[in-house]
């Protein structure tokens, strides 16, 4: 299985190796990712994390200081329009399907730019985020059917949609660099998960809570200082703050994906092999001494 749309060229940027890595090892790398490209990584987290995060603090608001009744005193109608009146649950649960929706997007992203760093080849924002919106039919697609077999699956106390979700894993990222459609994409994310699904399902528990810890302390700092600010600026605060925690959990999550669909390959498929084999063939051949 080859590398849609990437050539074989450019090699020698940043050789980066490819083996067998534990979920210590994952994390790390993709911590290293954001650390190597902070800018780029960053910027593909905004994507989702803007919007979902001004969305969550706006919800926070609400909860905290009764941002309903300030929105109301502007506007009669968005106090029920924007689901103030129940705590701001609908702003919450609007957060959740938005950034489930766009984190495809940043994954696509990320997916992208993992690779052509990998391979020593040209990659910038604008690119990945164009790539991506070209396909976004793509990422909507299989969102839907994923999420719809996850809503099936939690028929049996959840255990199927756990299954579900952890077979589908890396279909993003499958879609990104492979060129499948949606439907084909899950079937090689669910091939590739074959076998190994024990160990991916302590992979994703593992990260889960790494990841809840993040968003634990990153949710807990702005408390402490909330009880201090006027009500009008608690408002604009927890948005800011909702929007930072969702900029820090995303950039810090983005490459995570991609990262197990390499270390999927790598292990079932040789993809370091693959890769090693290119690099050398698409080395500049050293030129003979002349006599």
């Amino acid at each position: 299985m080859t590398i849609a749309g990437v050539a074989g060229v450019g090699w020698g940027v940043r050789h980066r190796d490819l083996v067998p890595r534990n979920v210590v090892e994952i994390l790390d790398e993709s911590l290293d990712t954001l650390v190597r490209r902070p800018r780029e990584i960053l910027a593909a987290a905004a994507i989702t994390a803007v919007p979902v995060g001004i969305l969550t603090g706006m919800a926070t608001a609400r909860n905290a200081v009764g941002f309903g009744d300030a929105i109301s005193s502007l506007d009669p109608t968005s106090q029920s329009s924007l689901g103030f009146g129940d705590g701001g649950g609908v702003l919450t649960i609007t957060a959740a399907l938005v950034g489930s929706v766009l984190y495809g997007v940043t994954a696509w992203m990320a997916a992208t730019m993992v690779m052509a760093e990998l391979r020593g080849l040209p990659w910038s924002v604008g690119g990945a985020l164009k790539g991506a919106l070209r396909n976004l039919w793509k990422i909507l697609g299989a969102w839907f059917m994923v999420h719809a077999l996850e809503a099936l699956g939690f028929v049996g106390m959840g255990v199927g949609a756990l299954a579900l979700m952890v077979m589908y894993t890396v279909t993003v990222p499958v879609m990104a660099l492979e060129g499948l459609g949606p439907a084909a994409a899950m079937g090689r994310s669910w091939r590739l998960n074959r076998g190994s699904f024990w160990r991916m399902v302590g992979l994703q528990l593992a990260l889960s809570l790494v990841i809840q810890a993040l968003g634990v302390i990153l949710d807990f700092v702005p408390l402490l200082v909330i009880d201090l600010l006027p009500g009008w600026a608690v408002v604009y605060f927890t948005v800011a703050t909702g929007a930072l925690s969702a900029l820090v959990e995303t950039a810090v999550t983005a490459a995570l994906p991609v990262l197990i669909y390499l270390d999927l390959r790598v292990r079932k498929e040789g993809l370091d092999l693959e890769l090693e084999l290119e690099r050398r063939l698409a080395a500049p051949t050293p030129a003979s001494p002349s006599r």
